[in-house]
This record gives C-alpha cells, sequence and structure tokens, in this order.
C-alpha cells in the first residue's frame, strides 16, 4: 500500500484538540469530515476541516496536549484512496504522477522533480539541479511555477516535464 502525502501538523490552535494543517495535497478539497487518514502511529478520522484557515479537528484527538503531539507528523492517504476519490480533467496529473520526472529545455536536461509546493494560488516543481549545471552553476535546486508558459508539456508515461523559461530561471537563482 503506497502512502501519499496529504498534510503536515502543525501546531494544536484550539483547547478540545484542533491542529493546524500544512497542506501537501494537490487536492485538499479531500479533507472532508468523515474520512480517514494514516498517520505514523494509526488512523486518525476528520471530523472537520476548515479550508481558510486549514485547522482540522481528528475524532481520536480531544484535547490540545493530545494535538500538540501530532505536531510536525505527517498525514497520509493511500494511492488506491486518490485514485477512486480524485477525477482528473483532460491534462491534470496527480503531484506523485510528477515528482521524479526529468525536467528538460530544448533538449537539455535542467534536472529532476523532486516535489512540488502550492505558495498562494500557484504550485511550483522542486526541481534538483542536473549534476552537470550544478557544477557549471552552483545551484542544487529551483523552483519552476506550473502554468502554462513555463510547463509546456508533462508526459507522465515517459517521465518528462517539457518546459520554457525554466532555464531562465535557474540561471537567475
Amino acid at each position: 500500500m503506497e502512502r501519499i502525502e496529504v498534510a503536515r501538523f502543525g501546531r494544536a490552535v484550539g483547547l478540545k484538540g484542533e491542529v493546524k494543517l500544512h497542506l501537501l495535497t494537490d487536492f485538499p478539497e479531500t479533507l472532508k469530515g468523515g474520512k480517514s487518514f494514516l498517520w505514523e502511529k494509526g488512523t486518525l478520522t476528520l471530523r472537520s476541516f476548515n479550508p481558510h484557515s486549514n485547522q482540522a479537528r481528528f475524532d481520536e484527538i480531544n484535547s490540545r496536549e493530545e494535538a500538540a503531539l501530532l505536531t510536525n507528523h505527517l498525514l497520509y492517504t493511500t494511492m488506491e484512496k486518490t485514485l477512486q476519490e480524485c477525477t482528473l480533467e483532460e491534462g491534470e496529473h496527480f503531484w506523485f504522477e510528477i515528482v521524479g520526472c526529468e525536467v528538460i529545455e530544448e533538449g537539455e536536461r535542467l534536472g529532476k522533480v523532486e516535489g512540488i509546493e502550492r505558495l498562494g494560488a500557484v504550485d511550483y516543481l522542486i526541481v534538483q539541479t542536473d549534476p552537470l549545471l550544478q557544477k557549471e552553476l552552483g545551484i542544487k535546486r529551483f523552483l519552476v511555477p506550473y502554468i502554462d508558459r513555463f510547463v509546456l508539456l508533462a508526459d507522465v508515461k515517459n517521465r518528462l516535464v517539457e518546459c520554457s523559461g525554466a532555464k531562465g530561471i535557474l540561471e537567475a537563482s
């Protein structure tokens, strides 16, 4: 069973066990009351989630002290649940499909996607720079906005993300 990170637990925020979530998912709408999630020590059932404040309450957590024990742990779902519960539009991909893809621009390998992070309303590819370019430019990682202007094609079957303008971002980093 392959686990997929949904969120990292932040600080306890209420007296009854509320906790702040730092989302790591591309589908925050899957955080609905009654759904079960995994964490390092078992299963948690989501009682409620506020998408504006990213505050969550779980059935199994009933005090601020219990919520504080979750801090910095990860909340997971399974790949099977994700594939069942999420419907993608044409040309959309799950983050876990893009992580590990090679990033190329005009045939040149720039690096490999090692993660994706949402900053504001934009997703950014976290690209580990190709070793040859690392040596030349001294830059280990750079971010590429996952928007049409920069990402021309995400070919998850061939494990490639074709970009335009990403090398300029790398060189300016």
